[in-house]
């Protein structure tokens, strides 16, 4: 009976550490998946970031269209008060002009108003403008432009403030210096 016994307790034994060495090989084989899961996610996240990156460069040499607005003063004796752009509605830009501002314009300066990426298409360029001729009355003026943007261009455009009889306008002037 003892050796049924001792046989008995030395199955037990060998079949409880048989079921410890298979839970630990399970769980080695768990640990070995997820070190491999976690390899292999590495292995694209790295692919990806390379992708992107190379889209980063191609994009930094890709053709711009841009629309450089900027004004000139041609009058002595006119301040410019304001100026408001709109682009089909939307309001793009505004400026309120300092006395120096006005001043450096009047001594043959040049303000760039704008500069900035545009969408292709048709565009309404609504340039609102306050002025003055040295006193307290202030006047309003309004200009439209109208542009069909292409691709990959500067579209630059000069806003001469210019008297008109009584009156004051703002004369746009493109100038276009891509030779597409």
């Amino acid at each position: 009976m003892k050796t049924i016994g001792y046989i008995s307790l030395s199955m037990l034994v060998f079949m409880n550490s048989a079921a410890f060495s298979s839970a630990a090989e399970s769980q080695g084989k768990k640990g070995a998946s997820i070190r491999e899961l976690i390899v292999d996610l590495n292995k694209e996240y790295d692919a990806l970031d390379e992708k992107i990156r190379a889209f980063d460069e191609s994009i930094k040499s890709f053709p711009s269209t841009t629309l450089n607005l900027s004004v000139i003063k041609r009058e002595a004796g006119i301040k410019l008060v304001s100026i408001d752009v709109v682009d089909n509605g939307r309001f793009v830009k505004g400026h309120v002009y300092a006395p120096i501002e006005d001043s450096a314009l009047s001594a043959g300066g040049r303000h760039q108003l704008y500069l900035g990426e545009m969408d292709l298409g048709s565009h309404n360029l609504k340039i609102i403008y306050t002025w003055s001729d040295g006193g307290t009355n202030v006047k309003k003026g309004e200009t439209t432009i109208s542009l069909n943007v292409k691709a990959a261009r500067t579209y630059l455009i000069e806003l001469a403030i210019q008297k008109k009889g009584k009156e004051i306008e703002i004369r746009p002037y493109q100038l276009d210096f891509s030779n597409r």
